[in-house]
């Protein structure tokens, strides 16, 4: 079982953005959400959660998962190995 997407930290979601070689407008792009979406959730230390729609987060938790990463229950990220780009997609540079 995985945790909840809601349960994210900033930093947790900025290492799995990380760990794919995504950057945040990458991302927004990858989930369909708005860039600030993604900034917010990264950079309010987790007091401007309340202000981020549910359906962004969603939509970003579960493009995360639909890229590979996986979310344990012990508060850990699973990156995978080699993240291949999506086909029509720029590899990130970082």
């Amino acid at each position: 079982m995985t945790k909840k997407i809601r349960a994210l930290t900033p930093n947790q979601l900025k290492a799995a953005r990380h760990g794919l070689g995504l950057s945040q407008d990458q991302l927004a792009v990858e989930a369909g959400v708005h860039p600030n979406s993604v900034w917010r959730w990264e950079n309010v230390n987790g007091s401007g959660l309340e202000h981020a729609k549910s359906g962004s987060m969603d939509k970003i938790g579960g493009t995360l998962g639909r890229l590979g990463i996986v979310f344990p229950n012990d508060g850990s990220i699973n990156i995978p190995a080699n993240p291949q780009p999506r086909p029509g997609r720029r590899a990130a540079t970082v």
